[in-house]
């Protein structure tokens, strides 16, 4: 279960985290949003089960996100946190399904029974869509993802097996005398790209196009198992075979062929150890997991596959050199990327690049590695941008590894796609460097428009969507003085002009310059000239 938390004030998201035992309560990734817009891009990637959110930001506020998570993700649980004691937005919320509305400053015992009424709302759905599926609702139209959802638990570590096996003996009467398992896993990560071309980048359909071509030789033809779907890895297919399973090295050669006639691609399959059956059943698949993490995604020489003990393993993984580590290039490529130097990006890269080549084999663990290393990479460069107002609401950069059509790792591709990704990741910190300096600009011609009226930290902020820490930050970068500085000094340059108009009395001038004290404005005055409004106009002629 995932959480977003969406508020434009930082402090507000890290209250909102600290708050709630979030792992206590299952919550494996609590995500982050700084408006409406960007939140919905996390939403789309993220599918979080709950959703907490402020309802005044910039950009996209919080009533237009209800409305749109209303109709884009209907199952998420909507929690509003507001400074705003408002029946619009309070009614807002219930029309849209929001479990509370909870007033700024946040009250941790409200917030706590908001979201444990949010997931006693989610297990009741989960509990009425197992109900459903258990029930065998449609059993025809769902019996695919029936079966799927039953290997599934079979396949868990903590899985009622007896009431699995009885429900799955049903419809494979040989499961009942089965003592041995073997399971062949397919990774589809390498083939769904070229897959997806063909079948309208409708995702489900390929990949239930690539089951029923297992299922038509493991299942119909050779009565050995069933293929399906691993319901932690939707780019995965498990088949897993209790009939001949001390035969699944060939077997899985014959599917990989299969396959291969079918769509014309070669498939990657890692085949695990022979394992008890049922009570094994999860070890078989995991194993066949780890041997399909060790296949090297340079070659693909035939139909083959990635046994555990082959030749290709052991010592040959051994002697290969040290892989390179991404971190390494960090700091060359952020002084690239804020300098703008396509060069030395080509450069930085073309060495990394140059280093992995050398491997002799680069596996699916290497891709995994090096993706956690970008995604930190990543990080920091934004961390280093935090000036930017956008910065927090910008995904991390993504780098991914492209393949050729035959499915194996094209770093030639790779490394153009990462100079083209980096160069317009640098155009777009030119451009939001351009953008900073335009609003501190902006401020500072309004200002001296307004001079009469407040001009605070906060309402400068509000008036210009923006936190009152970035504006306070960015004005003194841009100008070598707070906000309240320069208001102070242009309010009391623009007093002595004033002063030369004797026809102006102190107060007047005092409210035409902000102040609605006049013994306050004195004060000021004389503290930034060394003399009091009216020393100051005797002096002039």
């Amino acid at each position: 279960m995932n959480v977003l938390i969406v508020d434009d004030e930082q402090h507000a998201r890290e209250a909102a985290k600290l708050l709630v035992p979030w792992e206590r309560l299952g919550v494996q990734e609590l995500l982050e949003a700084d408006n409406g817009e960007s939140a919905k891009a996390v939403i789309l990637d993220k599918q979080p089960s709950i959703i907490v959110t402020d309802m005044h930001m910039p950009v996209s506020d919080g009533m237009r996100l209800l409305e749109w998570v209303s109709e884009h993700a209907p199952s998420a649980k909507l929690i509003v946190i507001s400074g705003f004691n408002d029946f619009r937005y309070v009614r807002h919320t219930l029309k849209h399904g929001g479990i509370d509305y909870l007033l700024k400053p946040i009250d941790p015992a409200q917030l706590l029974d908001a979201v444990y009424r949010a997931i006693e709302q989610l297990n009741e759905e989960e509990q009425q869509r197992l109900q459903q599926i258990e029930q065998g609702i449609t059993l025809n139209q769902y019996k695919p993802v029936y079966r799927d959802y039953l290997f599934g638990q079979l396949i868990q570590p903590k899985s009622d097996t007896e009431t699995v096996i009885a429900q799955l003996t049903e419809q494979f009467p040989q499961l009942a005398s089965a003592t041995d398992c073997c399971a062949i896993l397919f990774s589809l990560q390498p083939v769904m790209a070229p897959l997806l071309k063909r079948f309208g980048h409708d995702r489900d359909l390929a990949v239930f196009a690539i089951q029923n071509v297992l299922n038509d030789f493991v299942v119909h033809e050779w009565n050995d198992g069933c293929a399906f779907r691993a319901t932690h890895d939707p780019e995965e297919l498990v088949v897993l075979l209790w009939r001949g399973a001390d035969r699944a090295f060939q077997r899985a050669g014959q599917l990989i062929q299969a396959l291969r006639d079918t769509f014309g691609l070669p498939f990657h399959a890692g085949v695990g150890h022979l394992s008890p059956f049922p009570a094994s059943a999860a070890m078989a698949v995991e194993s066949a997991h780890n041997a399909s993490l060790h296949r090297n995604l340079l070659s693909v020489q035939g139909p083959y596959v990635w046994s555990p003990g082959s030749s290709d393993t052991g010592a040959a993984a051994s002697q290969q050199p040290a892989p390179p580590d991404f971190t390494t290039l960090a700091d060359p490529v952020w002084l690239a990327l804020i300098s703008r130097d396509e060069q030395l990006l080509a450069t930085t890269l073309r060495q990394w690049f140059e280093a992995v080549s050398k491997l002799p084999t680069i596996t699916p663990i290497h891709i995994e590695r090096w993706t956690k290393q970008i995604e930190i990479a990543s990080a920091r460069w934004q961390h280093r941008d935090a000036d930017a107002e956008e910065s927090s609401s910008t995904p991390p950069l993504s780098l991914p590894f492209l393949y050729e059509d035959d499915t194996t790792l094209s770093l030639r591709k790779t490394e153009e796609n990462w100079n083209a990704l980096l160069n317009a990741e640098a155009d777009r910190l030119a451009r939001l460097i351009r953008q900073e300096r335009n609003v501190i600009r902006d401020i500072i011609e309004y200002i001296e428009r307004h001079l009469q009226e407040d001009l605070s930290l906060q309402q400068l902020a509000g008036r210009f969507f923006l936190s009152r820490e970035y504006v306070s930050r960015r004005f003194r970068q841009e100008t070598g003085v707070t906000l309240s500085e320069y208001v102070e000094g242009l309010r009391m340059e623009h007093a002595k002009k004033l002063l030369s108009n004797r026809a102006y009395k102190i107060t007047d001038i005092a409210a035409m310059v902000g102040y609605v004290d006049e013994k306050y404005f004195s004060k000021v005055f004389k503290k930034h000239g060394g003399l009091s409004p009216q020393q100051f106009r005797k002096l002039e002629p």
